[in-house]
């Protein structure tokens, strides 16, 4: 059913005979929280006469979440050994066990889905009748690609465009710089906001307001977007690590790509100085040379001075 305001909804629904007066009505991946609003003003909470009736809310947003209860349910993702389980059934059956040579790759295969029953069902597609090593090998090295299939209209692609659709503008690109990292790493929140930072991507038009603390609210959204995982958290609660799923990674790499964010450089195996770069300690750079450059980033270089 569609409708148009609260009085509509709430008469339509008035008309229908529930047993019992009771009913339940689930909404499911609700993204805006005038839909929670909507839901409370055509069903008034009345606890002096409480019902039957129920009304469920799913979503991917936490601030959507809190909008209905303080406390509202979280989804916990499946264990290894569960995950390795649906895997295996969806594969082989439920009478048929996965071949001992192949258990290896399957166990790579669902740390990569990271508890997400969604991609796990979407990859034993991609493995159903392959028995083969090389064939999960392959599917093991390509987990995000699989997931993101748009060729598959069973894949995660339309999943993932539609949480990324609905970012607000001027936060796309910080998001789908989480791409620039590597697939399945720990990505510490300092060194990513100094990257943001450095290359633009912070945007506010508060006045007083801090930078990095802009970039800290960003990372904080996406997380509460489900779009990053927080690996640990500081003292204060903020956040220390995080991580992206690798179907997302490969998303940020294909849209950062389309869009010329960034490119990868997978040709690229050395990246040679001249012998006069640097000198000791410290890295003399002629006038104009790196005349684009906005990063630079150097692991390992404790005793350099700046």
């Amino acid at each position: 059913m569609m409708f148009r305001h609260t009085l509509e909804c709430r008469n339509q629904l008035g008309n229908i005979a529930f047993p019992n007066n009771e009913y339940l009505i689930v909404l499911d991946d609700v993204w805006d929280t005038t839909v929670v609003d909507f839901v409370k003003k055509a069903f008034p909470n009345n606890e002096s006469q409480p019902r039957g009736d129920r009304i469920i809310l799913t979503t991917r947003q936490r601030r959507v979440a809190e909008a209905v209860s303080a406390h509202p349910h979280n989804l916990e993702k499946l264990s290894k050994g569960d995950s390795f389980k649906l895997l295996e059934q969806r594969v082989f059956g439920k009478t048929r066990e996965c071949p001992i040579k192949l258990r290896g790759y399957g166990n790579e295969i669902v740390d990569k889905c990271c508890g997400v029953p969604f991609a796990i069902v979407v990859i034993a597609g991609a493995l159903r009748g392959c028995l083969g090593e090389s064939d999960w090998k392959l599917v093991k090295d390509n987990v995000g690609k699989h997931l993101l299939n748009k060729d598959d209209n069973k894949s995660c692609l339309k999943f993932v465009e539609t949480s990324y659709n609905h970012l607000p503008q001027q936060r796309k690109a910080a998001f789908l710089y989480f791409g620039v990292f590597p697939q399945g790493f720990d990505i510490p929140a300092r060194k990513l906001i100094l990257l943001w930072v450095a290359e633009g991507l912070i945007k506010s038009g508060l006045q007083g307001s801090k930078i990095e603390e802009v970039a800290e609210t960003y990372l904080s959204d996406f997380a509460g977007r489900n779009l990053v995982m927080v690996m640990q958290k500081r003292s204060n609660g903020q956040i220390k690590t995080c991580r992206l799923h690798d179907m997302l990674h490969e998303f940020c790499i294909i849209e950062a790509e389309r869009i010329s964010l960034f490119q990868q450089l997978e040709c690229l195996t050395v990246l040679k100085l001249k012998e006069n770069a640097f000198i000791g300690k410290n890295w003399k750079l002629e006038k104009g040379c790196f005349s684009n450059l906005q990063v630079l980033w150097i692991d390992w270089a404790q005793n350099w001075e700046t």
